[in-house]
Order: C-alpha cells, then sequence, then structure tokens
C-alpha cells in the first residue's frame, strides 16, 4: 500500500464503514449462513462506494471553488483533513453504536460523548493526519478476517462432528401426527420459581392458559442454565454436555447446528421422515442456524448484522 493511498482521508472513511462490518461479521458468524453474509456485504460495499463518490464529488467541487478565489492553501487542506475524519468517527460511532443503542439508558451522556469525540477527532485529524489511524485500522481488519478464516475451520469441521445418540430416527414411526407448536418463553421462570423466589403473582396467566385448554405442570425446570444449550437439548433429545467430541468445538455454534437441524437434531429428523414440515418464521435468528431442512418450508431474509 503506496503512502499517498495509506494517508488518504478518503480511505480512512472507506475503512471506517468496512472494519465494523467485518467485526460484526465475525462474531456473528454462528447466526447466519454464507448467502446472507455475503449479500449484506456486497449491499455494505456498494453503500461505502457510492459514500466515497458522492464526497470526492462534494471534495473537487469545494476545491475548485476555493481556486477560483485565491483560497487555496495547506491550510484549507487541513481543515478538510479534520472535517473528514469527524465524518469517518461518525461512521464509526453509528455502525457500532447502531444495534445496541437501545440499552444503553443515559441518551444524553452519549450525546456528550459522541458529540467529544468529533470534536476531539476534528483536532487529532487536523494535526497528525490519517496514516497511522489507517494503518491501525487495517491492521485490525486483517486480524478480523484472520479470526474469521479460523471460525470458518471450526464452522466446517462441525459438520463431521456428531454425537451419539440412543434413539434412530429411521425406526421411530408415528401413529399420530398432530400440529407441534414450540413456545420459548425467553427468560421465563417455572411458575413455582417466580412465585416463590421473585413474589410474582402467576394466576392470571395460569387462567388464561387453562381457559384455552393448556395443561400445566408443576416443578418443571429446563435442563440448563441457558437458552441454547435448554432447547438444543431438546431437539437432541439427550444431554450434550460432557460429550468428549463436544469439547474441541464451539458450543454456541453447535447448539445452534442442532436446533437448525444440521447437526444431531434427532426431534427434527424423526418428524421429518414422518411428513412433518418445519416453520420457523416467527423464531428469531439469534436461536438457529438454517439448514436445507428448513430452507424449503421457510422464507429466509437476508437481515442486517446485529449484535445480540
Amino acid at each position: 500500500m503506496s503512502k499517498k493511498v495509506i494517508s488518504s482521508p478518503f480511505l480512512f472513511l472507506f475503512l471506517s464503514i468496512i472494519y465494523p462490518t467485518v467485526f460484526l461479521f465475525t462474531n456473528n458468524r454462528e447466526l447466519y449462513n454464507i448467502k446472507q453474509l455475503v449479500v449484506s456485504f456486497l449491499i455494505i460495499l456498494i453503500f461505502s462506494a457510492l459514500l466515497l463518490l458522492f464526497l470526492k464529488i462534494i471534495n473537487d467541487i469545494l476545491i475548485s471553488i476555493c481556486s477560483s478565489i485565491g483560497y487555496l492553501n495547506s491550510k484549507f487542506n487541513i481543515i478538510l483533513y479534520g472535517i473528514y475524519g469527524c465524518i469517518g468517527t461518525g461512521i464509526l460511532w453509528l455502525l457500532f453504536l447502531l444495534p445496541i443503542y437501545r440499552i444503553i439508558e443515559n441518551r444524553f451522556i452519549l450525546i456528550i460523548l459522541f458529540i467529544a469525540s468529533l470534536i476531539i477527532s476534528y483536532l487529532f485529524f487536523k494535526r497528525i493526519g490519517f496514516k497511522y489511524v489507517n494503518l491501525i485500522i487495517y491492521i485490525l481488519i486483517v486480524l478480523n478476517l484472520i479470526y474469521a478464516g479460523i471460525m470458518e475451520v471450526q464452522y466446517l469441521f462441525l459438520n463431521k462432528i456428531h454425537v451419539k445418540n440412543s434413539y434412530s430416527s429411521s425406526s421411530i414411526v408415528l401413529k399420530e401426527k398432530p400440529n407441534i407448536y414450540l413456545f420459548i418463553l425467553e427468560s421465563y421462570h417455572s411458575i413455582d420459581v417466580r412465585e416463590k423466589y421473585y413474589n410474582i403473582d402467576n394466576n392470571w396467566l395460569i387462567s388464561q392458559l387453562e381457559i384455552r385448554g393448556f395443561q400445566l405442570f408443576s416443578n418443571v425446570y429446563s435442563n440448563y442454565g441457558n437458552t441454547l444449550s435448554s432447547v438444543s437439548s431438546i431437539f437432541l433429545m439427550d444431554h450434550h454436555y460432557y460429550k468428549s467430541r463436544l469439547r474441541q468445538i464451539p458450543t454456541e455454534m453447535y447448539f445452534r447446528k442442532i436446533i437448525g437441524g444440521s447437526a444431531d437434531s434427532i426431534a427434527l429428523e424423526i418428524m421429518s421422515k414422518n411428513g412433518y414440515q418445519f416453520d420457523y418464521s416467527y423464531a428469531i435468528d439469534y436461536l438457529y442456524s438454517p439448514s436445507n431442512m428448513l430452507n424449503s418450508n421457510i422464507n429466509i431474509i437476508y437481515t442486517a448484522i446485529r449484535i445480540i
């Protein structure tokens, strides 16, 4: 990379878009399939290219105007550097904070920090320029891509990992095939626990469920202490912790593949061979990694990457 390119403010603007994108893609790889990632990345590349083109046109117009009135000098370029630094810093803020801004309670402090960062970046880039910042962001992008490659190897390795299960999906024939609905009440404790430890009255909920024909069970607990572990054990129809083969792979990624039907999902295999189809259209993408078993029955939307 030439000295002129590495010192370019336009490179900083481009990297300000690409780095958060690569970072979020790397940290959300297990949530999305390759098609979703490619489509999202192409959209971001097109957007960044159009933004840079727009800014380049504005830059050339400003230079042309200032040159015609005799104001074009090194001081003017320094001011432009500061402005471009503010724009790039603002992009970094928006792309990193946009997915999680809802969880930040004090918006006033957030606004103050945002304005302060713009002022600091303006002064910094006027004085220092873009060379070192571009170099740092470029290195961060490369490191994230290396990490993403390692994760991809692990992801491919998952396709060869299988946990032995005492059930044989091919030998089970269902005599009855009613519709099955799985409701997942995220972080909702059992009725007994909510009443005993949190002093929450569940009588209204219980009565409403019973009116609608639901059968409720007391003293019911999840298999594990978090969502992915517990739900995946239902689809696996077995306990998965302490399986020797699971100690060398990223477990959350594996749990999503179980729930999505692409790895050891005995429950889905049994239902599929008995003629069931699966509608995951109401399931959040955090919960599962899509498989061919589901792709023919649901519409996969190319959603934007987000932090969970």
